[in-house]
């Protein structure tokens, strides 16, 4: 299902520490992960007895498996690029959440905050919406009062 411009987003990086700490582990895993498959394998052929040496285990493995590990290194850019869109969808409404508190803290009055389809947090955006409904109101009334007093 397509989304329209409107409903895209144009910025992907909206928190670069927590995106850009979400790419780093992501590259972490993968590489414990070839770490982690390169041992198990090795221990098995070290088991098996058919090789004499370190260093012919490890020739063998890479003749064997260099490959796999090319084509996942070929595709890591691919999932961490993917991870990152995923992630805006939180960080983006935490982002417009964060400017229009902002707002709200300065006294502005502030339009309801509605999230695009899709995004996580909807019931924050429910809360934040009625409590700047709230805060209007109070404002408002205090205004009022002002009023009537002059």
């Amino acid at each position: 299902m397509s989304r329209s411009r409107i409903d895209q987003r144009k910025q992907v990086w909206n928190s670069k520490e927590f995106q850009g700490a979400l790419a780093i582990r992501c590259a972490m895993y993968w590489f414990f992960c070839l770490c982690t498959i390169f041992l198990f394998v090795a221990v098995a052929q070290a088991f098996s007895g058919e090789l004499d040496s370190a260093g012919q285990m490890f020739s063998k493995l890479w003749k064997q498996y260099s490959s796999a590990v090319l084509a996942s290194v070929l595709i890591l850019p691919l999932v961490v690029w993917d991870v990152i869109k995923f992630s805006n969808r939180i960080v983006g409404p935490l982002h417009r959440l964060e400017s229009n508190m902002e707002q709200l803290a300065k006294g502005h009055e502030v339009r309801p905050l509605v999230f695009r389809e899709g995004d996580f947090h909807h019931s924050l955006a429910n809360q934040f919406n009625k409590l700047a409904e709230a805060k209007n109101k109070v404002a408002n009334q205090s205004f009022e009062k002002e009023e009537l007093a002059v």
